[in-house]
């Protein structure tokens, strides 16, 4: 009798070499006379499966003792398998599996549109490079089915702040996902952090995400990049569910005398902005900025709070805004910033903005601003919202309306 590890399926098997009817007697091996033979066997470990294969076919259930019959002269082979543990799943991510040590800007190249990348959970990927992604590219962790499993992060080197980081020959490191003249682009349950900023190339640097048309953000997490979590100009749409954008921006891509730009999001000349269920704390600038002409934007559900400057701003648009059912708390705290305020709109038309719980915003709960850019401001209707001690202003402009709003 000798016992052997299955490797394939990781599971213990015991063989057992039988002769009948011949001469010959080798150690480990029963000689029997007849055609008959029943063996015993157990194990320890409780609810075990066993199954038994003779001569190499396939294995069935089996029981102990296990009876043999109508056995031909010569040797025989009985495969007793025990299994209690349960088989590794297969991947819940269909697409390329991915490890900690491959260059991910190298794969994204190398792989054409409509790539699904699994990252694996909990894992730390390091760039040096843009990730240039392709039309369709889907970025990913590798289980997305496990609500506990830990994100996946992607990150640059841990370059120290500077006005102008060490790059890569190319600039790049300076946004970790590039996906500007795509389409399509999909990104889900993973963390992109430490994108770099730099003077020569501001605003369009320092983000984590640089979005292309109709790109998708779910359940991911921005943090800590030092321009945007999310930034970019002329995408059609963008999308953004159940996230955490949080930390984004830093003094120099913020108000330094070069292009302000630092935001959990900021969105220019686009078609659609979507924000819902998503959280935005501790930005440095805004948490989220629709800006010039930045085509129909909603956000709902989220929770807006610590932002340096305001919670929401909404400028020189006239696409439509609808703000509602949110959270926009304690946002204006930066020393430096020209306004402090919880939602802010400044040469801006068609938004509604109702149903939000406000409170503990600097200066004002809501600002509407008119400062001779077009379009002029108009068309804004503030009502049924929760103050909670927060002030108005700019509810005097022609075409605002301030109504209904609990103090």
């Amino acid at each position: 009798m000798r016992a052997q590890l299955d490797k394939r399926l990781l599971i213990p098997t015991l063989i057992l070499t039988l002769l009948v009817g011949v001469a010959s007697l080798a150690l480990g091996v029963t000689l029997v006379n007849d055609a008959q033979a029943e063996f015993s066997f157990s194990t320890t470990e409780e609810g075990a499966t066993v199954e038994c294969s003779l001569d190499g076919g396939a294995h069935e259930p089996c029981t102990s003792p296990h009876a043999l019959s109508d056995l031909a002269t010569g040797e025989h082979v009985l495969n007793v398998r025990f299994s209690w543990g349960v088989a590794p799943p297969p991947p819940t991510c269909d697409g390329v599996q991915t490890s900690p040590t491959d260059d991910l800007s190298q794969l994204a190249t190398q792989h054409g549109a409509n790539t699904t990348f699994c990252l694996d959970p909990g894992a730390t990927y390091t760039v040096t490079e843009n990730i240039r992604v392709s039309n369709g590219d889907r970025w990913v962790s590798g289980d997305l089915e496990d609500a506990n499993a830990a994100e996946p992060l992607v990150t640059t080197n841990d370059i120290a702040d500077s006005v102008d980081p060490t790059l890569t020959q190319d600039g790049s490191a300076d946004t970790i996902f590039d996906a500007t003249g795509t389409s399509g682009a999909h990104f889900e349950g993973i963390r992109v952090t430490n994108a770099q900023h730099s003077d020569r190339c501001e605003p369009n640097c320092g983000r984590a995400i640089k979005p292309g048309d109709d790109t998708t953000a779910v359940d991911v997490t921005l943090e800590e990049n030092e321009n945007n979590g999310i930034g970019g100009a002329s995408p059609t749409r963008y999308t953004v569910l159940d996230s955490r954008i949080n930390r984004n921006g830093n003094e120099n891509s913020g108000r330094d005398g070069g292009k302000v730009s630092a935001a959990g999001i900021k969105f220019t000349h686009g078609t659609e902005l979507i924000v819902r269920n998503t959280v935005f704390h501790d930005n440095y600038w805004t948490g989220v900025w629709c800006d010039i002409q930045c085509g129909n934007f909603e956000i709902t559900d989220s929770t807006l709070t610590a932002n340096g400057k305001s919670g929401i701003h909404y400028e020189i648009s006239e696409g439509g805004a609808t703000i509602t059912r949110n959270t926009i708390q304690n946002n204006g705290d930066l020393p430096s910033a020209n306004q402090h305020v919880g939602v802010l709109v400044v040469s801006s038309r068609n938004a509604e903005i109702f149903d939000n719980e406000l409170g503990g915003n600097v200066d004002y709960g809501f600002r509407a601003i008119e400062d001779n850019r077009q379009p002029v401001t108009g068309a804004i209707d503030f009502r049924d919202n929760r103050m909670n001690g927060d002030r108005l202003a700019g509810c005097t402009l022609a075409g605002v309306s301030c109504t209904n709003n609990a103090p």
